[in-house]
């Protein structure tokens, strides 16, 4: 059982609270067996209108205190197709990730809930052809200094999607030119080129993964047609399938069990589902045809997955080969093969697809680093034989 903001709990219901922790009883009402009570609740310094527990409070919990991590939050980030300007900008000034500052101008911030709301909000921008300022990017960095300094971020991030021709990167009809601008470039413009490369390579992995997830949805819901059309019409097995899936996406969004992409999962294969239908029903297929039809339509979301696969896997060989040009075996390379084993949707592709230059560079990666380990140990075991001989 899950209490929010538990520190703002009035003083009238401190004993019944007190007793709630300690004996897992609310009045007449006991907590069922095995639940556990987790409760969370701001520091005072960010919420004027909580206060601090007192001992007696405090010695019937296990208070554990939560701390901003970047590192952290950067996996949900990626996991969330958060922003590509947001997560390179972060990744450059991690710093400026979670502040909360008092001020003479009053309670200043930036939070991870703030970032990822302006994700949205630059999300909605681009597909609007509109540019976020400074003042837009302030209405979600709630830390002036912050908001500016993301807000020209922001404008280099667009001119470097232009100047280094990202698309033509990714599709290997990039220019010598651009090879030789960015090997010159600041390490910051390096990190901000990749970053955009990165998320592209991201946003094809992703619309492979949910094209994958739709085409096995698919399967399981025509592996279900296939067995009932032996004793119930074509169409009257689709109904049933559609109101089956409906009825459970209704529940389980009701229930609040729906993530976003989840919830358009499974809203897409009712949609195929219900387009199945349509065209048995228009096209007057024969019953003992119906199998194969629906078989022929459910061929094409195949054949969409595929060829979203094969032009993903060659946007990653070209973006290897350029970075490969670009830069050789250096930091940079470490950086990105190490992104792309972070990200969900890259890492997911590459463990279904493959990538031949991925693991050679991870294969390299490993080794380079096992062989650090190595000198490492065989060093600390030198320093210690002599410790023991000068003793």
């Amino acid at each position: 059982l899950f209490l929010d903001e538990i520190n703002c709990v009035s003083e009238t219901l401190t004993p019944m609270m007190l007793q709630f922790l300690q004996c897992k009883t609310f009045g007449n009402q006991a907590l069922p067996e095995g639940w556990t009570i987790v409760a969370a609740g701001n520091p005072p310094e960010y919420n004027k209108s909580v206060r601090d527990f007192d001992v007696v409070t405090l010695d019937r919990v296990k208070r554990i205190d939560v701390e901003e991590d970047y590192g952290v939050w950067k996996e949900y980030a990626r996991r969330k197709n958060l922003h590509g300007a947001i997560l390179s900008y972060l990744d450059i000034k991690k710093d400026n990730f979670y502040r909360i500052e008092n001020t003479a101008d009053g309670l200043q911030f930036a939070t991870a809930r703030g970032w990822e709301d302006l994700s949205e909000l630059l999300y909605a921008y681009e597909k609007l052809g509109i540019r976020a300022d400074r003042e837009v990017v302030g209405q979600y960095i709630q830390m002036p200094r912050i908001a500016k300094d993301f807000a020209n971020y922001l404008e280099m991030f667009y001119k470097y999607q232009k100047t280094y021709h990202v698309e033509s990167i990714l599709d290997g009809t990039w220019q010598n030119i651009t090879v030789l601008e960015l090997r010159e470039a600041p390490f910051d413009e390096k990190l901000s080129v990749m970053g955009l490369v990165l998320s592209r390579l991201s946003e094809e992995a992703r619309n492979t993964r949910r094209q994958d997830a739709l085409t096995d949805a698919l399967h399981k819901s025509l592996t279900e047609f296939r067995e009932k059309i032996a004793d119930a019409p074509p169409l009257t097995v689709l109904d049933q399938l559609l109101w089956k899936r409906r009825t459970a996406m209704k529940q389980a969004k009701e229930a609040g069990q729906l993530d976003k992409e989840s919830r358009d999962l499974k809203q897409r294969e009712i949609n195929a589902l219900e387009d199945y239908r349509q065209r048995l029903d228009r096209e007057a297929v024969a019953p003992e045809g119906a199998m194969d039809a629906v078989r022929g339509w459910f061929g094409q979301e195949v054949q969409r997955r595929k060829e979203l696969a094969e032009a993903t896997k060659t946007m990653f060989d070209n973006a290897f080969r350029f970075l490969e040009t670009t830069f050789g075996d250096s930091q940079e390379l470490v950086i990105f093969v190490t992104e792309i084993t972070a990200g969900y949707d890259t890492s997911w592709f590459v463990e279904q697809f493959g990538c031949d230059a991925y693991f050679r560079h991870n294969r390299e990666l490993l080794f380079d680093s096992a062989r650090h380990r190595i000198r490492e140990e065989i060093a600390a075991a030198k320093s210690a034989e002599q410790e023991e001989n000068d003793e």
